[in-house]
């Protein structure tokens, strides 16, 4: 039995010549010289017809299925117009033979040539005295690796049918005893629900074409863009309504992309109306969420101004008029009452650039060779550009004279061997030639020196005070100071010039700074950044508000903007 594709709408049948050479005539040809040549059998037949099996069109049918037929060969063919014959330099299709024939149809002779077999060995085409072998581009057969054929390109005889001559007697007595004379209406077999999904499915893309190069540019569609000649070369309502010298056949074009390029057949029919569809099904998809409204209030200063120092070590003297020293700041030897309460400084500070440096507060000075006490609060600035001392540069070490940024950069470009194990990886001097720290330092009474220093994945802290020019194994002398490269563990002030920062620098006795320079402490977190904060219990690993371990002192800052967001204030 036949039946027609009810998704292809029959088409008007082309207004041409009978005369004149097609390609439509040629296959034409084909099809019948094929059907009365030996080779012409129902088997042969049914391998090459087409049917539609569980909803895809498939090559090869039964008796019991039906026969997709076509209005024209060209449309039955495709596979045909597909082909190329690639033997020789020279490779054809089909389309190029037609478009070489010079003639009318009358001229065109088709030969088909078997073997004793009755099997085909060659289609040929001749005319006016040349000659084609068309074999490789009408039909192309797959040998699976189970011995058993697939057929890719169907032969020409797919549009024929035949037709069986059976008589079936029946005996209506013994039909009684088996059969329900009662007649009713037969079904045909369903097909499942994810089968006709499935079939929608392949149908829409094999329907739909490719998308359009766009020719993007910044996120844009490019200017040059021109969806008339897509159109052209895709859309179906083109190819029925348009030139037919230009664009594309008309069976082999697309649904039409847009709603404003349809012709009558194709209104609602369009790639712009399925996507309009869509759209009512995926609201809650599209939908973009609404920017959340910011009530939180302004934060209103509440003193009406502030002191300002022109510069660093530019400020005042803090002093007792009622005695020689402010109360815990006793600087006798025998008496230093800070040293065993300890003691916190604050402040708020802006940096106006990367370049000033000096002291923030200091009590006496703890690094001056003569008679040195007291403690410091100052802030210091590592130019990225500025050489490291040749003399702190890993003793006899190629790296000496390198500089900062060269060291300390992401990337590791010196290819160095890090103490702590890793490279720097903190950023730094991207966002700016310098880097700008805060450090706490206090001389004990013992004379002992300690810093606000930690360790870092490239640093094991170590107890002495790191210092400008210091090598690794060179002290001066003295055995207060550790390698210069420690400078870069202090806190890192953020490159922001119209930010305020809030600093507190604590010293705190009771924590045990020499305890955590020892033994499996000192093994396991000694670069570890947050325990030399007094912040990570050295048995659990975990974090906690105060250790008791780690660094006596500590410098700790926030951000003004930061500060006022977690009170819950708007900052812009």
């Amino acid at each position: 039995m036949a039946q027609n594709n009810p998704d292809v709408q029959p088409a008007p049948a082309p207004s041409v010549d009978p005369g004149l050479i097609t390609l439509e005539g040629v296959l034409d040809k084909i099809a019948e010289a094929l059907i009365v040549s030996p080779i012409a059998n129902k088997k042969l037949i049914q391998q090459n017809q087409k049917t539609f099996r569980d909803g895809i069109l498939k090559i090869g049918r039964t008796s019991g299925e039906n026969l997709q037929l076509y209005q024209t060969d060209v449309a039955a063919n495709v596979e045909d117009t597909k082909s190329t014959n690639n033997d020789g330099n020279n490779p054809q299709t089909l389309q190029n033979i037609v478009d070489s024939l010079e003639g009318f149809m009358d001229e065109v002779v088709i030969d088909i040539l078997t073997f004793s077999d009755n099997t085909l060995e060659a289609i040929l085409l001749t005319n006016q005295n040349f000659t084609w072998e068309l074999t490789p581009l009408l039909t192309s057969i797959q040998l699976n690796d189970d011995g058993s054929e697939t057929i890719l390109n169907p032969l020409n005889v797919g549009q024929f049918t035949s037709l069986d001559l059976v008589k079936n007697t029946i005996n209506p007595d013994l039909a009684d005893e088996f059969l329900n004379t009662t007649i009713y209406e037969l079904l045909p077999g369903l097909i499942t629900r994810q089968s006709r999904i499935d079939a929608l499915f392949q149908e829409l893309q094999n329907l739909i074409g490719d998308a359009p190069d766009f020719l993007i540019e910044n996120g844009m569609v490019g200017d040059n863009f021109d969806p008339d000649v897509y159109s052209e070369m895709h859309d179906i309502s083109t190819a029925q309504d348009g030139d037919p010298e230009i664009g594309i056949d008309e069976e082999e074009s697309f649904i039409t992309r847009l709603n404003q390029n349809s012709n009558e057949n194709n209104i609602g029919k369009t790639i712009q109306s399925l996507r309009d569809t869509c759209n009512s099904y995926l609201v809650d998809i599209d939908e973009q969420p609404k920017e959340p409204i910011d009530d939180r209030e302004e934060y209103v200063n509440k003193s009406d101004g502030y002191l300002k120092f022109r510069s660093l070590n530019q400020g005042i003297i803090i002093r007792n008029t009622n005695d020689n020293f402010i109360q815990g700041l006793n600087p006798e030897p025998t008496v230093r009452e800070y040293l065993t309460t300890g003691f916190t400084v604050t402040m708020w500070v802006r940096f106006l650039d990367d370049i000033s440096q000096g002291t923030l507060f200091n009590f006496g000075n703890p690094l001056r060779e003569d008679n040195p006490f007291g403690f410091m609060l100052e802030t210091y600035v590592i130019n990225g550009d500025d050489a490291v001392d040749p003399t702190a540069a890993h003793g006899s070490d190629p790296n000496r004279g390198d500089t900062w940024s060269d060291i300390f950069s992401d990337g590791n470009k010196l290819n160095m061997s890090w103490d702590g194990g890793e490279e720097p990886n903190e950023g730094f001097f991207s966002k700016s030639g310098g880097e700008r720290f805060v450090r706490l330092v206090i001389r004990e009474g013992n004379n002992f020196l300690r810093g606000s220093h930690i360790g870092a994945p490239w640093y094991k802290r170590d107890d002495r005070v790191p210092q400008f020019g210091k090598d690794y194994n060179e002290y001066s002398g003295m055995v207060d100071y550790d390698h210069e490269f420690g400078l870069m563990t202090n806190t890192r002030i953020p490159v922001n010039y119209s930010e305020w920062y809030f600093i507190c620098a604590t010293y705190n006795p009771n924590v045990m700074e020499d305890a955590s320079h020892t033994g499996t402490t000192y093994n396991d977190y000694n670069t570890i950044p947050d325990f030399w904060r007094n912040n990570v219990d050295k048995d659990l690993g975990l974090y906690v508000n105060n250790s008791n371990y780690g660094a006596k002192c500590k410098v700790e800052i926030i951000s003004r903007s930061d500060l006022l967001r977690a009170r819950g204030f708007k900052v812009e």
